[in-house]
């Protein structure tokens, strides 16, 4: 399990998030997801602190702004959900490089909550985190189709190759490229869904 640290934006749970008392820190925010598929999205305890004063926003981003996240593992996308979590659209897909860099950029189109998520060995990882988004200048991401993100590992029969990071079959308009490496295909019952929106 990884220690906790203070890298906006702060998911429900977290020792750091200023909503949280100090009886209900989670301390498996950087566990995999189960591979039953039980704790997508978000962790075990997301709906649980989304229902209450824990779950109120960390921040508040402007649409069209650029925003960051921490994180330091394999290929990565950063997320937005405008329907409570039910579905999470892709912002930014990074491809094998996650682990060089310790801060990855994304532009918001707006809704809430903000996700970020990993690929490890055969694992899938996902935070997030509330925010609120107010109107701004919106900017391309704001007007270009995205896709859901991609779901792997999670008991659904789509798993990746262990030691290789996947290139994303749909990763959306905004993509950044890691440094060439290892790279494979998913592999199962990966029919990762096409359906769009504009954010």
């Amino acid at each position: 399990m990884k220690p906790q640290l203070p890298s906006p934006p702060l998911p429900p749970g977290s020792m750091f998030n200023p909503n949280m008392h100090s009886g209900d820190i989670d301390h498996n925010l950087h566990s995999p997801l189960s591979p039953g598929g039980y704790a997508y999205p978000c962790g075990p305890n997301f709906d649980i602190y989304a229902l209450s004063p824990q779950g109120n926003p960390v921040a508040t981003w402007s649409a069209g702004s650029t925003q960051s996240f921490t994180i330091d593992s394999g290929s990565c996308q950063a997320s937005l959900s405008i329907d409570q979590g039910k579905t999470f659209k892709v912002l930014r897909s990074y491809e094998g490089g996650c682990p060089l860099s310790s801060s990855y950029q994304f532009n918001i189109s707006g809704g809430v909550p903000a996700a970020k998520r990993w690929l490890g060995n055969r694992e899938m990882y996902m935070n997030c985190a509330v925010v609120d988004i107010t109107s701004g200048s919106g900017g391309k991401s704001g007007r270009a189709a995205k896709p859901e993100i991609f779901k792997e590992d999670i008991g659904n029969g789509c798993r990746t190759i262990d030691m290789f990071d996947v290139r994303f079959p749909h990763p959306g308009d905004d993509v950044v490229k890691g440094e060439e490496g290892m790279f494979a295909a998913p592999v199962g019952s990966c029919g990762t869904t096409k359906q769009r929106f504009r954010g």
